[in-house]
């Protein structure tokens, strides 16, 4: 189980969080580590404000979805990097750990 589990917001284990779930005999919690606002603008959880690989962002349901991942997909492109699987690396990274 990763992540800060310090409190804050987004993905970064809202006080107590991660020690909860690990509680419950979970042993992974998928956290993001930066979320897309309305625009496309990105919203990072890092203090560099970068995206890095293997990086996961949330996007919301919310009107302008469709546009906002469009304005999203341009920007990963232009700073080279591509889109993953979620699903993939999530199957990966379980087998991994058998």
């Amino acid at each position: 189980m990763r992540g800060d589990d310090g409190g804050g917001r987004g993905g970064r284990g809202e006080g107590g969080t991660l020690r909860a779930a690990r509680s419950c005999g979970l042993t992974s919690v998928l956290l993001w580590t930066a979320s897309v606002q309305p625009g496309g603008r990105i919203a990072y959880q890092s203090p560099d404000k970068k995206l890095h690989p293997g990086d996961i962002l949330l996007l919301h349901f919310r009107p302008g979805l469709g546009r906002d991942f469009r304005v999203l997909v341009t920007k990963i492109k232009r700073r080279g990097f591509e889109l993953g699987n979620l699903q993939a690396y999530l199957e990966a990274a379980t087998s991994a750990r058998r």
